[in-house]
């Protein structure tokens, strides 16, 4: 009876505290590049999930960067590339190449630059 309470109370606070949501998935994100760089796998696999169940923007960046670093750069491009075509059709249902860099936070707007020059097909990740 209990879990079920915390249950129901969970869905009401998550929608009610999304501000402090973003805030954990971007911690999250940043645990995961941290465990990244320190070569725990399991451990920055585990982060970046967090943070892509919390709807952090941009999680896919460390996604693709995890598995560059795991052996499997061809891999990690094509999740790069498909993210990327995921987030412009969301953004941009009729016009897939266009991306609108003036309603958006200044974090956001590096975030998209840093992801379309790591796509372009003169560089690798």
């Amino acid at each position: 009876m209990q879990r079920r309470l915390a249950d129901n109370g969970d869905h009401t606070s998550a929608k009610r505290y999304r501000p402090l949501s973003v805030e954990i998935g971007r911690s999250w994100l940043s645990s995961a590049k941290f465990a990244r760089k320190a070569g725990h796998w399991q451990t920055a696999y585990s982060a970046m999930l967090q943070a892509q169940q919390n709807a952090t923007p941009f999680s896919f960046v460390q996604s693709a960067k995890l598995t560059k670093a795991i052996g499997e750069p061809l891999r990690a491009l094509q999740e790069l590339e498909n993210s990327i075509k995921l987030t412009d059709q969301v953004e941009h249902p009729d016009d897939g190449v266009v991306i609108d860099l003036t309603g958006d936070d200044e974090q956001i707007k590096r975030m998209k630059a840093k992801v379309n020059i790591t796509a372009s097909p003169s560089r690798a990740i």
